[in-house]
């Protein structure tokens, strides 16, 4: 049985370059990106020149079908994380996605029972949660240690609901998000 991650990477725009492809394929450790995946040729040029071994295209189904990829990276734009992620756990993948799963409590619990369902992984960022700072700060907070906790601040990193409305057509956002090198300095 091969244990190596074989990995689809879908939206190749911010997050992709400055957290994940750099790092990711890694066949040695055995996790190798076998498709890259983005609406945009520019992207898609990018991530090809990061990763040459992989496949770029720009249809999500071709990675869906390949029986060999075992795990799909969602790294899109938030909104489209939620009909990505389903139709990669329908099609029976392990699935990782960058943060929220979905902006919907319900659809994000549904999405986890279809997980169990499936039989597969589905994981979401940030993992850093997990880190054991976090967890120790967790626990001083939940003990007590210092005082009864009254109310907390959340920064969020994609500026609230506001800014998630559709700026042109809906289609263009499933696999593509602002990169670095799309921005004026």
């Amino acid at each position: 049985m091969d244990h190596k991650m074989k990995i689809g990477v879908v939206g190749l725009g911010d997050i992709a370059e400055v957290a994940y492809l750099d790092n990711l394929h890694s066949p040695r450790k055995g996790v190798e990106v076998k498709w890259l995946c983005d609406l945009k040729d520019e992207r898609l040029k990018w991530a090809a020149g990061v990763v040459p071994s992989a496949t770029a295209t720009k249809n999500y189904d071709e990675i869906l079908a390949d029986r060999d990829v075992n795990w799909v990276f969602i790294l899109t734009p938030l909104l489209a994380h939620a009909p990505l992620i389903k139709k990669a756990l329908e099609a029976g993948k392990n699935v990782y996605t960058e943060k929220p799963m979905s902006i919907n409590f319900e659809e994000a619990a549904g999405l986890v029972e279809l997980s169990k369902k499936k039989g597969v992984y589905f994981a979401s960022a940030p993992i850093m949660l997990l880190y054991p700072a976090y967890e120790y700060v967790r626990g001083v907070l939940l003990e007590g240690a210092l005082g009864q906790l009254t109310s907390a601040r959340v920064l969020v990193a994609h500026g609230g609901p506001n800014s998630w409305e559709f700026k042109n057509d809906p289609s263009c956002l499933l696999y593509t998000s602002p990169s670095p090198r799309d921005r004026t300095r």
